[in-house]
């Protein structure tokens, strides 16, 4: 095993890996979280099992080097068109105002002035992993905040750059930092030109001959070769490899091969980021942080509130609602693993002590770990102060006074706006409620009675006018919101007549169980749309489709049931 530089640090690594992420998944928190941890654990500060070195930066740096060509790989001219105004805008608003802030305030305390820039630029960024990873196990990535997340994170992304090629230059006592940084980016822009110009001749190219060979393992192999050599030629003219791997990234962005790239490439992206932040963990010495927690707690609440502040207030200058505003301050509260990155650089070249540094670095990995609950906060925050506002609950209550016999629809979305939609034309009196703010704006602006409330409450309900309305809608995507809406109809409100949309059968059967007079499955209601299509282009007869929907649809899909599960066999169907 000694024959082998480096296995035994490997082999934990990849043992950790493979361990903590089932393990947080079966705990239900985050991975990200786990692997931090873990990284504490096997670390120098406590078990010392793994050391700190520079196999295990290396390893580090390609974790970020495969996030940033995801990142470059997700990202287009036209998906950039379309988000300039938040990226172009609120990013770069967000990253300036942060980093003029956080200078101000360690310049204050103490701190020089290039040491309170870099300080300042590393607090501005936020954690694209945690941010990305809870939108999307939240299905928040669509809404509006999920893509005014997105923006800001795309541009504190790209921020990194210039802070990277900033870091020498101040170290070096260069004083035409202006001049510098404007030769810097001057090569810069002619070599990312001339990377540019090539790669899309020659990667292409490459792709198509090695997709024409139709081996999977070449196609990994050239995906591997494009990241690699382009970080290679950024990092000869002065850039990061991460750069390189973004560039790489943004090449095949626009290519044909993109989701096959994306899908191959995942695995490494997701093993490694794992590993960046198992090393992370392991710089974490629990000692300095126990020794300086009074500096570090009061530290890790004020980068907290104060980026939430100016997110806040920018998203509001920028034209959000105070719900989307809010709800983005919260999710980019915390710092970022550039941090590391970028402290890390800042120290090797004596721009900042390596004290603050541990400081530092013990604020942003707490901010970090206190992301989810702040989300959790967050979203209770913005539902009780829009409920108890003017436009929240009271307005609720006053306008559903006037109706009696009226339709109460839970949930704004695709299915709900259908609804009202048919409800309208029949004259049928209705109110819709939603928890997303970009729904309730959507209807008032058609002019439907929309409000933000959740029905799931008892007191909304009843603000809605429950007692004497006729049916309930539920048009909610979440099958244990629907439940609890369910629970609160028939502790409460058992007169109403409930129809449900849902996933699937399963959920069907238990808000049927409930008290749901009729509950569709959608995903079901596609597939008979579906199949009577294609019946219809075979050739079939009508009234014969019709018959069979008809009778597959009756008694709530249970010979539909049958059918799926026990088909029955070609001598009986010929027969």
């Amino acid at each position: 095993m000694n024959d082998v530089p480096y296995i035994d640090d490997i082999i934990f690594f990849l043992g950790t890996a493979v361990l903590v992420a089932p393990l947080c998944s079966r705990l239900n928190v985050s991975p990200i979280l786990g692997y931090l941890v873990a990284g504490v654990l096997i670390g120098p500060s406590v078990f010392g099992i793994v050391r700190v070195d520079e196999t295990t930066h290396w390893l580090a740096e390609l974790g970020i080097v495969f996030l940033l060509f995801m990142i470059g790989l997700e990202l287009s001219i036209e998906r950039l068109r379309v988000m300039r105004r938040y990226a172009f805008g609120l990013g770069l608003a967000q990253v300036v105002v942060s980093t003029a802030v956080f200078a101000g305030i360690f310049t204050l305390f103490g701190a020089g002035p290039d040491a309170a820039i870099v300080i300042g630029w590393a607090l501005a960024l936020s954690s694209t992993a945690f941010v990305l990873q809870i939108l999307s196990e939240r299905n928040e990535v669509a809404t509006h905040t999920g893509r005014a997340s997105v923006a800001v994170l795309l541009l504190q992304d790209l921020a990194v750059v210039p802070v990277l090629v900033l870091i020498p230059l101040l170290a070096s006592g260069e004083r035409n930092i202006i001049g510098s940084l404007a030769e810097a980016a001057a090569g810069a822009a002619i070599a990312l030109v001339a990377i540019f110009i090539v790669g899309r001749f020659v990667l292409r190219r490459l792709f198509r001959l090695v997709a024409a060979t139709g081996i999977p393992e070449v196609f990994v192999a050239a995906t591997l070769l494009a990241i690699l050599v382009t970080g290679v030629v950024t990092d000869l003219v002065g850039l990061s490899y991460a750069l390189g791997a973004f560039l790489a990234g943004l090449l095949m962005s626009g290519t044909e091969f993109r989701h096959q790239i994306a899908a191959d490439i995942q695995p490494f992206r997701g093993l490694l980021l794992g590993l960046f932040f198992i090393t992370v963990g392991m710089g974490v010495d629990l000692r300095v942080m126990a020794s300086d927690i009074t500096l570090i707690l009061p530290l890790t609440v004020a980068l907290i509130c104060i980026k939430a502040v100016i997110i806040i207030l920018l998203g509001r200058l920028f034209g959000m609602s105070m719900e989307v505003a809010f709800r983005t301050g919260m999710y980019l509260a915390q710092g970022g693993e550039f941090a590391f990155v970028i402290l890390g650089l800042a120290v090797s070249k004596g721009l900042v002590g390596s004290e603050i540094t541990n400081v530092l670095i013990g604020a942003v990995v707490l901010s970090m770990a206190a992301t989810p609950l702040l989300i959790t906060l967050s979203h209770r925050g913005v539902r009780l102060v829009m409920e108890q506002s003017d436009d929240g609950i009271r307005a609720l209550r006053k306008d559903a006074a006037v109706l009696d016999g009226h339709v109460i629809i839970g949930g704004y979305g695709r299915v709900g706006q259908t609804v009202a939609a048919a409800l309208k034309q029949r004259g049928i009196p209705f109110i819709a409620l939603d928890m997303d703010g970009n729904n309730v704006a959507l209807g008032n602006r058609r002019g439907d009675p929309v409000y933000f409330g959740d029905l799931t409450r008892a007191s909304i309900m009843g603000a809605a006018g429950a007692q004497r309305a006729r049916a309930l809608v539920i048009a909610l995507d979440g099958a244990s919101t629907a439940e609890r809406l369910m629970q609160t109809v028939r502790e409460h409100f058992a007169h109403l007549h409930v129809i449900a949309r849902t996933r699937d059968r399963e959920q069907a059967r238990k808000l049927e169980n409930a008290g749901a007079r009729a509950a569709v499955p959608d995903t079901l209601e596609a597939s008979l749309h579906i199949a009577a299509h294609l019946l219809r282009d075979l050739g079939d007869d009508a009234d014969e489709i019709e018959r069979l929907m008809t009778a597959l649809r009756r008694d709530n899909y249970d010979l539909l049931d049958r059918l799926i599960s026990h088909p029955p066999s070609r001598r009986a169907a010929a027969e």
